[in-house]
């Protein structure tokens, strides 16, 4: 498997897992890793491809906190809104989530032969 693939098959298996396990209301606990997982790592993964970092593990490491920066982040912006809802917040981390994913696509594209 390509490496440029991996982040973001994990971030759209990630969200897809979530969201059948949110749909079919399987069991509490299993919601919950899957939610803390998708927190935790699919929001800064989908944007991190953008920084064009060389090192892999220098990605990840990055990953992680800013996940959490864009969580609290939208998190902030729904409360003060007062249009705050688990839905909504999940909703919106999935649309910047593809929106990363759509960003850090075409930023890794530079250089890529037979582009102009």
């Amino acid at each position: 498997m390509d490496a440029r693939w991996l982040r973001p098959g994990i971030v759209t298996v990630s969200a897809a897992v979530l969201v059948i396990l949110l749909l079919t209301g399987i069991g509490a606990g299993w919601r919950m890793a899957a939610a803390l997982w998708f927190v935790l790592v699919c929001p800064g993964a989908s944007l991190v491809g953008a920084l064009r970092l060389p090192d892999r593990f220098a990605e990840w490491m990055i990953a992680i906190p800013l996940s959490l920066a864009v969580v609290a982040g939208t998190s902030i912006i729904l409360f003060y809104g007062g249009v705050w809802s688990p839905d909504r917040e999940f909703g919106l981390l999935l649309g910047l989530c593809l929106a990363g994913l759509t960003w850090s696509h075409f930023a890794s594209r530079d250089g890529v032969k037979g582009d102009t």
